[in-house]
């Protein structure tokens, strides 16, 4: 069976959504058109962006095909306040960190946690992001 780097991310996602509390999604740092306001705020969710593959350190004999790769995963970790954004990116550090996928490495913690903060039209704060980085390593060679 071939190496096919979606099923790689798909397995990623299905284990988050499986084991975080939040709503989990595929796709990118909300706009603010983007956040359904319920009585003025939303519940915590968390945004799962994947990065390309990139060539690793371990390069193979065989060629190319049988080199290391990894792959960078983030975690934006969304809330109506800081605080909850935060420990809504505790909890991803805690369920994610040593995972093993399948055919694939444990997914290590990188750095970078960043915190960001997404204003409306008047610039006023309405949700506050935490991101949480994540690499996993793989070979391609099935």
């Amino acid at each position: 069976m071939p190496f096919v780097l979606e099923d790689l991310r798909a397995n990623i996602f299905t284990y988050a959504n499986d084991n975080l509390a939040q709503d989990v999604v595929r796709g990118f740092v909300p706009q603010p058109s983007d956040i359904v306001l319920t009585n003025g705020t939303f519940s915590p969710y968390v945004v799962l962006r994947f990065g390309d593959m990139a060539q690793g350190g371990g390069r193979s004999f065989a060629g190319a095909r049988g080199d290391q790769y990894y792959m960078m995963l983030d975690f934006m970790c969304v809330g109506p306040s800081p605080e909850l954004a935060e420990r809504v990116q505790s909890k991803v550090i805690d369920v994610m960190l040593g995972w093993k996928p399948a055919n694939a490495g444990e997914l290590n913690k990188m750095p970078g946690g960043s915190s960001f903060v997404v204003v409306d039209s008047d610039d006023k704060p309405l949700a506050f992001l935490a991101n949480a980085s994540f690499r996993v390593s793989f070979n391609i060679v099935a």
